[in-house]
């Protein structure tokens, strides 16, 4: 793996990778203990979903902040790389690039009070899919929508107070709760989705229906 010039805090950019011994062992797989770490670190908290991993990584960030003066230049390294990665995934887009379908859609939420944070597109399962950001009520509302136009998957930001007892004690079981979306599929319920701080201090999605019984993510 060859990596290019990256930033670390404040000392501006610096080589990643050059003729150095200790970069020659890494790129070759060879023990690298910082590395490690970080690895072990962060892989709990970027969840295979670069698209779940921006949706949470504002609540992600926030609680790493809290705990920083711990972390290590690789770490930084790392969770730059993960961020990258996942925009990597997402397109942002204008709503003049949008099909026509889809910008009635978004402008059919507009109409009734939402305020647009953002657009973009992606593939899933090798088909196009454009996403809205939007804010309802003051809470986040992020749609996932084919060419046509058809809502495939909604998630709304709602309080853990809101929820059902069971659903709330089966996420209060896994960790510290950060945040928790309603999804639902076609206008239909699916799960409540959360990101949890176990007790190791590393980040978990965690599914789980109305009666607290844990939902796999096909997404």
């Amino acid at each position: 793996m060859k990596l290019s010039t990256v930033h670390m805090g404040g000392r501006g950019p610096q080589r990643a990778c050059g003729a150095r011994p200790a970069c020659a062992r890494a790129d070759s797989g060879a023990p690298w203990p910082q590395v490690g770490a970080a690895l072990r670190w962060g892989r709990a908290g970027f969840v295979s979903r670069g698209r779940a991993a921006l949706r949470n990584f504002a609540a992600f960030r926030a609680d790493f902040a809290s705990r920083q003066s711990g972390a290590t230049p690789a770490m930084g390294i790392f969770l730059s790389l993960a961020v990258a990665g996942a925009w990597a995934q997402d397109r942002p887009v204008k709503m003049a690039d949008l099909p026509a379908p889809v910008r009635e859609a978004v402008q059919a939420q507009l109409a009734q009070g939402a305020i647009l944070r953002g657009l973009s597109t992606d593939r899933e399962g090798g088909a196009r899919e454009y996403e809205a950001e939007l804010t309802v009520n003051g809470h986040h509302r992020d749609l996932a929508m084919n060419r046509r136009g058809a809502i495939l998957e909604a998630e709304d930001t709602v309080a853990l107070s809101s929820l059902p007892a069971a659903a709330r004690a089966a996420l209060a079981q896994q960790g510290r709760v950060l945040s928790v979306e309603a999804v639902s599929a076609h206008g239909k319920f699916v799960a409540y989705e959360a990101v949890v701080r176990l007790a190791s201090g590393k980040h978990r999605e965690v599914r789980v229906d109305r009666q607290g019984r844990p939902v796999p993510d096909n997404g």
